[in-house]
């Protein structure tokens, strides 16, 4: 699936605000974001199996972005994106992780 951002109109402005949440995350939490754009993670947590996807509610709020850090990043419009920091889930929690398509 090509890269998007929930509520953006073109992969530009899609872009754009990616890059900028990412480069605001870094310095925030002072970790390195990779590049590599994540679709959707499936996650083990207290033993059940929880999707995470873009586009998709979690927590109560549509995902807008996920970052690969050395931990996963999730981001909301209150978690991360306009308020607040992110969902934090570490790694070792994935169990599969798909990435949008380069």
């Amino acid at each position: 699936m090509r890269f998007f951002v929930p509520g953006t109109f073109d992969a530009s402005t899609a872009d754009v605000l990616w890059s900028i949440t990412r480069n605001k995350l870094q310095k925030a939490l002072d970790v390195p974001i990779w590049d590599r754009r994540i679709q959707s993670l499936s996650l083990m947590i207290d033993r059940e199996h929880v999707n995470v996807t873009i586009g998709e509610a979690y927590h109560g709020e549509e995902v807008l972005m996920i970052f690969e850090a050395p931990q996963l990043l999730i981001c909301t419009a209150g978690h991360g994106m306009y308020r607040g920091k992110p969902i934090v889930v570490p790694k070792e929690r994935a169990v599969a992780v798909e990435f949008f398509d380069a």
